[in-house]
């Protein structure tokens, strides 16, 4: 009795201990840990509060949008006063569905996303509740539940405004990018596509200075045209079309930035999807285009400003001198330069007039802005009908003016913001440095070129200054009054870049000054790296890579995947100025170049996969420190050959400007059929030859010898070749087989991975390769050659019971200094 009563206690706290943990792990809907639930917005970025506070109190908006896009609610909640609730689901073409990470990730997946989902729906879409606007993040409209859609138009019918960023009709499935929903839909066309953008759009369009933002701003959509030969997702535009129409009582405003394809590649549901490529992040317009949104929601809710005002700019007229980038230019409709220009000699004047409604406003508040978003300047005062804001002396560049109009207690009533560039009879031509990237304790030097002798009030010198915008050296420049030469020492540097800045000044202050980039690189690197992986980073140009750089060091987060494996160079320097060092994913080496080669045909030799011939073109290049010559060399395995070995040459002098721990060569790739256990490569050419010379070696050139383990009858070495596993089990000579298959994991696959290391080294100095992923390896090979790394470490419960050894094993065959890279993905970024 008494062992039933102990077995009984047992398995009950067994069950609540269970209970418990799955408890911590996903909380119950209501708790305020409840990941579906909650968005703290306590975290504040740099912003313009447009609207906030706003003159009326806030506004209450319910917005519909996937969950790893939410943080962009917070955004616009910083830049208008909101009272808001949110509905997240799992994507913009998925409602519950997601995946286990990227664009589509959910902390809750299956039955338990539905209900709770499902929940949040009933309790935050009741008509109980009352809202002035809602707002849908390019989440199709197919993707929504009928009964969601059901019930959202019924908010609308009885007053609710309705906002739907780039309305689109997207089959649902969470990998789903192209597919549109067949039948047509009358209720979407009439709720989306009849209108256009009237009042709306001409306020949008008089209060946002579009000639200097990244937007291509249409008055219809069927005025859309792609950029011919760029991708979508390469566009450093976005296009953007204003439609408006009415249901019921409630007003519906349609903006379209026709990114439905690209949106999730940047987390853009709010916001729209641009992609410059120096991975850039456009903060400035990334603010603007929050000032649009403010203006749809505010329309849709009949918020709407009453003033009537307008801003001008006076100043001299000057002709525009902007250098124009051919590979910016080719994705983008227009070039981004203010419409009006003035001249730096003569007085600059902010004109405001206020026609109607100026008892609502109380004060007038400039600011002046660098197009980058440096305040210059910030003046407020009493309103007056007319007003004038004098601008004081500026260096060349475009400019922006945010006037707001302050009510009661400071309270928004209006804003809008308008650009100027100013020029100036002297500027900085050219500013070149004499080699590509410099050690420390080297002299940083270059030379200079102006567009005009200087005057006696005119001076030029050279700064350098660090990623914590320190000055740390100045040089004056020595040659004629129109240029010369100049030299800086990079003396105990502490970080990777310098901004080496050539600037000219007057009585008046800076007149012009450009940059370039100086690369130090560090290849000092401490014994532990802590990254993350498939994760937003620094460099492609989107608002959560910004945060992650502006945020993650601040947690232990040291170091970022490096897409060096897709040409994208810029993300080194953007790591250098988040002081993040560059683990650099440098290539997918294997014989899976496509999908279609996952399907070869298991019970056939597949004589053009070959490896070995490909090592021999490494070795080449290796021993020369030279391209090779596609001549010499024609074997390609597919796209893979001579020419693909050169361009990655060239991205390789490239990155040795920076200093990187670690370059992955492979990862989940393999020889041709051997994740299924089927191989059917090693019958290439030069792969047969090779292992003819091994098994002469391996057997002391008894050929006998090797015939009577493997039950063959060959009469000389150049018969002897590799075998498929069924041909090996029907002609029962399967220590063959194991002969041929231990020879392509050491001699073949391991071997190229070497030969790729000592290439590479030929480039980047001291370059440590390795390889991710599974343990497809001969370790052993790797002692003095490559390092050791493991992807998905502590991806479950109690992961020290085993990673520790799963690491250790491998990492003990490197005779050097090991690397172990084990990052975790930020799943729900």
């Amino acid at each position: 009795m008494l062992k039933s009563i102990c077995r009984a206690f047992i398995m009950l706290s067994v069950w609540l201990r269970l209970v418990s943990a799955i408890g911590i792990a996903t909380p119950p809907y209501g708790d305020p840990n409840q990941p579906y639930d909650q968005l703290p917005g306590t975290l504040e970025t740099p912003h313009v509060k447009w609207a906030r506070p706003l003159a009326g109190g806030p506004i209450k908006a319910l917005f519909i949008l996937p969950y790893g896009d939410a943080r962009e609610v917070v955004e616009i909640a910083q830049r208008l006063q909101l009272d808001y609730s949110v509905i997240m689901n799992a994507g913009h073409t998925a409602w519950e569905n997601g995946y286990a990470e990227g664009d589509t990730t959910t902390p809750l997946v299956g039955v338990e996303a539905r209900q709770v989902l499902e929940r949040i729906v009933e309790q935050r879409l009741s008509l109980s509740r009352q809202y002035d606007v809602i707002v849908i993040g390019k989440v199709s409209w197919v993707v929504i539940p009928p009964s969601v859609r059901s019930r959202i138009l019924e908010h609308v019918a009885r007053g609710t405004g309705l906002v739907s960023l780039s309305p689109h009709r997207l089959k649902e499935g969470y990998q789903n990018r192209t597919f549109v929903a067949e039948s047509p839909d009358v209720m979407f066309s009439r709720l989306f596509e009849s209108g256009y953008g009237g009042v709306l759009a001409d306020s949008i369009r008089q209060s946002t200075p579009f000639d200097v933002l990244p937007i291509q701003v249409l008055q219809s959509p069927g005025q859309f045209q792609e950029l011919v030969g760029v991708p979508r997702h390469e566009y450093a535009q976005a296009a953007m079309c204003l439609g408006t129409s009415s249901h019921g009582a409630g007003r519906i405003v349609a903006l379209d930035y026709f990114d439905e394809e690209t949106a999730r590649r940047h987390s853009n549901s709010l916001t729209p999807y641009w992609n410059h490529p120096s991975g850039d992040y456009d903060a400035v317009g990334y603010d603007f285009a929050f000032a649009i949104l403010t203006r749809c929601m505010l329309w849709a809710a009949d918020r709407q400003p009453s003033p009537k005002w307008t801003v001008s700019l006076s100043g001299q007229v000057a002709e525009p001198h902007v250098p124009v980038d051919p590979e910016v230019q080719r994705r983008c409709w227009h070039n981004q330069i203010a419409k009006q220009v003035v001249a730096r000699k003569a007085p600059v004047n902010v004109r405001v007039e206020i026609s109607a409604g100026m008892d609502q406003v109380s004060w007038v508040e400039q600011t002046l802005r660098t197009r980058s978003g440096l305040r210059v300047s910030r003046v407020r005062r009493p309103v007056a009908s007319m007003m004038s804001f004098a601008v004081g002396a500026l260096s060349r560049g475009d400019y922006l003016v945010d006037i707001r109009l302050l009510g009661k207690e400071d309270a928004v009533v209006d804003f809008r913001s308008t650009s100027f560039r100013v020029e100036a009879a002297q500027r900085v031509e050219t500013i070149a440095l004499d080699r590509a990237w410099y050690k420390p304790g080297q002299q940083i030097s270059g030379t200079v070129r102006l567009r005009r002798a200087l005057t006696a009030q005119e001076t030029v010198r050279v700064v350098a200054v660090d990623t914590w915008e320190r000055v740390v050296a100045v040089a004056p420049v020595v040659g004629d009054a129109t240029g010369g030469r100049f030299s800086i020492l990079a003396e105990t540097p502490l970080s990777e870049i310098w901004d080496i800045v050539c600037r000219v000044t007057d009585e008046r202050g800076v007149v012009d000054e450009q940059s370039v980039v100086a690369p130090i690189p560090n290849r000092v690197f401490d014994d532990y790296m802590f990254m993350l992986i498939f994760s937003p980073t620094p460099g492609r140009g989107h608002w959560k890579g910004d945060l992650y750089g502006r945020l993650m060091r601040a947690y232990g987060i040291n170091s970022t995947y490096t897409y060096l494996i897709y040409n994208q160079q810029q993300q080194f320097a953007h790591n250098a100025r988040s002081h993040l060092r560059s683990i650099a994913y440098a290539e997918h080496h294997g014989e899976i170049l496509g999908p279609e080669d996952r399907d070869r045909d298991p019970h056939q030799e597949q004589p053009d996969l070959d490896l070995a011939e490909l090592s021999r073109m490494l070795r080449r290049v290796a021993e020369t420190g030279e391209k090779i010559d596609p001549r010499e060399f024609p074997y390609r395995m597919r796209y893979f050959g001579a020419e693909f070995i050169n361009a990655r040459i060239d991205q390789y002098r490239q990155a040795a400007r920076f200093g990187s721990p670690f370059y992955t060569l492979t990862g989940e790739n393999y020889l041709s059929g051997e994740f299924r256990g089927r191989e059917n490569s090693g019958f290439g050419a030069t792969t047969t030859r090779v292992f003819q010379e091994w098994c002469r070696e391996q057997y002391g050139n008894n050929l006998t010898a090797l015939n009577a383990e493997w039950n063959t009858d060959f009469t000389t070495w150049q018969q002897v070749r590799g075998i498929l596993l069924t041909d090996a089990v029907e002609r029962d000579q399967l220590p063959r087989w194991v002969d041929f298959r231990y020879f392509m994991r050491s001699r073949v696959w391991s071997q190229y991975f070497i030969d790729w290391t000592k290439m590479m080294r030929r480039f980047i100095p001291a370059a440590r390769t390795g390889r991710v992923g599974h343990d497809h390896h001969d370790f052993s090979r790797y002692r003095t050659e490559m390092t050791s790394s493991k992807l998905y470490i502590g991806q479950e419960i109690h992961p020290q019971w085993r990673h520790a050894m799963t690491v250790e094993l491998p990492q003990s065959f490197s005779s050097k200094p090991s690397f172990l890279m084990a990052p975790q993905s930020v799943l729900r970024w």
